[in-house]
């Protein structure tokens, strides 16, 4: 797309993204719009897939198989490590082509100030 522009975010932003995002596209919005948010929610949810996996990497890095469950799960001699890791993966950065939509074109729609702030990238005033 000729018009889009490229808006970056961190990992870490895009899993504070999807959920507004989603609420997003129970509303009733112009179509234009709603196809250019599916898109791009699309995009986010396959970059989220491949975060949780490598979560899960991590997890078997540094776990342990619980034998009457057989789920893995941090050590706790383990847990700065896994954190220190998992949060320097959410500091990664991808770049998303989407052209921010006025707010004039949603207006009328209410959201919460919280899904406001996490969806700021995706509008213009």
């Amino acid at each position: 797309m000729s018009d889009s522009n490229t808006i970056e975010f961190t990992l870490g932003e895009l899993k504070s993204i999807e959920e507004p995002l989603k609420k997003l596209l129970t509303l009733q919005l112009p179509i234009k719009i709603s196809y250019r948010l599916s898109k791009v929610l699309s995009k986010i949810s396959k970059e989220l897939g491949m975060l949780e996996e490598q979560r899960m990497n991590l997890v078997r890095k540094y776990g342990e198989t619980l034998e009457e469950t057989r789920e893995v799960r941090v050590k706790e001699e383990n847990m700065p490590a896994f954190i220190d890791e998992f949060n320097e993966l959410l500091q990664e950065t991808i770049e998303l082509n989407f052209t921010p939509i006025s707010i004039d074109a949603v207006a009328e729609l209410q959201f919460s100030p919280l899904d406001m702030a996490n969806l700021d990238k995706f509008f213009t005033d």
